[in-house]
C-alpha cells in the first residue's frame, strides 16, 4: 500500500466526466489496495462531482474542468482528496446538508451523503474557481 503519494487526474465538467472520474477513483484505490472502501468512497466523490456538474457549470452546459487529487496517508488512516474546478461559486459555503432525504425538495441531499460518508468536507470558493476539500477516515476492518 502507497502512502503519500497523489493520484490525480482532470475530467471534463460534464456529464460525460463523472464515469472517467469514477474510473479514476476506481483505479487509484485498487493502486493504494484500499477496494474494501470503494463503495463510500466513490459515493462521497461523486457526490461531490455530480454537485459541481450541476451546481457549478449549469448541469454541464458551461465550459470548464475539473481536478481530482487523492492521496492516503496510511499512519492516519485517511483519504484526503481535493477536487477542483474553475466555475463561479454557485452555492453557498456555509451551505447546510439536508436534515432529512425525505424532503428532496429542499436540496442539500447529496451535501447530507458526504457529510455522512466524510470525517471532515470544507468548500473554499475565489474568483478562479473553487475547491472542495474531503477527508475520508478508513475503519481498520474496512467498514465506515
Amino acid at each position: 500500500m502507497t502512502s503519500g503519494q497523489v493520484f490525480s487526474a482532470t475530467f471534463p465538467a460534464t456529464v460525460s466526466g463523472l464515469p472517467e472520474s469514477r474510473q479514476f477513483i476506481h483505479g487509484t484505490l485498487r493502486s493504494l489496495g484500499l477496494e474494501t472502501y470503494e463503495t463510500d468512497i466513490q459515493l462521497a466523490l461523486g457526490e461531490v462531482m455530480q454537485n459541481i456538474i450541476r451546481h457549478g457549470y449549469g448541469g454541464g452546459d458551461a465550459l470548464g474542468s475539473i481536478t481530482m487529487k487523492i492521496r492516503f496517508n496510511n499512519e492516519t488512516r485517511r483519504v484526503y482528496c481535493w477536487i477542483r474546478d474553475t466555475a463561479s461559486p454557485a452555492i453557498s459555503a456555509n451551505r447546510k446538508p439536508a436534515v432529512s432525504c425525505r424532503k428532496p425538495q429542499e436540496g442539500g441531499i447529496g451535501l447530507h451523503l458526504i457529510h455522512a460518508l466524510c470525517e471532515k468536507y470544507e468548500i473554499t470558493m475565489g474568483k478562479d474557481g473553487n475547491l472542495f476539500s474531503v477527508v475520508i477516515r478508513l475503519a481498520s476492518s474496512g467498514t465506515k
